[in-house]
């Protein structure tokens, strides 16, 4: 065989290898850049990360607090382990399956599929059931204090509840430039030895993750004006809070009256 043919064979051999290796890097990669970058994606980050999550993570954690200030700190359960609880408690009630939206992982578009996947809910649904579960619970923290208030009075429930939401959109659930990178090129890299069954696991991934954050970006001003009646009725809360301490719901000639009124026996202002 000539030295030629034998030139013209390892140019072509040399092709095939970098026409496979292309082949092999392009889909993912190509994969990771368009889901960094979709707007759907994108969308639903922003308002998780800077809207809803702040909003519910101070939400659980006053109610964990405030649920279990009988306890020492060594038996308390941490806010993850707090909504699940809440949500099993939920469920047996009232014979149903929700599953609450969990914000203990903020998402970064960079992810792997297979991470993503898992910090996605399945749907608006999941919203509009951990929302319903407030307003239910701040609804009936309201009768009750006001059953109190008719029938003992109280002098302070401070301790109780103290539930503040964080409207200025801070957060610091945002990745750095340079962690972004790290988490593109890191996936780069892994999809050297991913095989055919794993990257097309990674191609349904994807299509779930994009369906579901479709559907729960087309619902986010129904999610906010449920997010907005839980405000209400925490500021209504607070209000029959503040009154019912410095007496002036018993008031008949809007004077404060001088009469002390005791709190009622574990009422709680918020989750019992």
């Amino acid at each position: 065989m000539s030295y030629s043919l034998l030139l013209i064979l390892a140019l072509l051999l040399g092709l095939l290898v970098l026409h496979l290796s292309a082949y092999t890097r392009s889909p993912l990669l190509e994969l990771f850049t368009d889901l960094s970058t979709n707007s759907d994606l994108t969308t639903w980050i922003d308002f998780q990360n800077h809207q809803f999550c702040p909003f519910w993570n101070d939400i659980l954690e006053n109610a964990r607090k405030n649920d279990q200030a009988d306890l020492p700190p060594d038996q308390q359960l941490n806010r993850a382990q707090y909504a699940l609880k809440l949500q099993g408690d939920w469920n047996n009630d009232n014979g149903t399956n929700v599953t609450l939206v969990v914000c203990e992982t903020p998402p970064v578009a960079t992810m792997s599929p297979s991470t993503l996947v898992k910090l996605v809910p399945e749907g608006p649904q999941n919203y509009l059931d951990s929302l319903n579960l407030v307003n239910t619970k701040l609804k009936n923290a309201i009768d009750q204090v006001n059953t109190a208030l008719n029938n003992e009075g109280f002098t302070s429930f401070t301790k109780e509840f103290q539930c503040q939401t964080n409207d200025d959109g801070s957060t610091t659930c945002t990745a750095r430039d340079d962690l972004a990178t790290c988490q593109i090129l890191s996936q780069a890299q892994k999809q050297a030895t991913m095989t055919p069954e794993q990257r097309k696991l990674d191609d349904l991934q994807i299509k779930t993750i994009l369906e579901r954050v479709k559907a729960i970006n087309q619902s986010i001003d129904t999610i906010k004006q449920n997010m907005n009646l839980v405000k209400k009725q925490k500021t209504q809360l607070e209000e029959v809070k503040r009154k019912g301490e410095d007496g002036s719901l018993y008031s008949k000639d809007g004077t404060v009256p001088t009469q002390k009124y005791h709190e009622p026996t574990k009422t709680r202002l918020f989750f019992n």
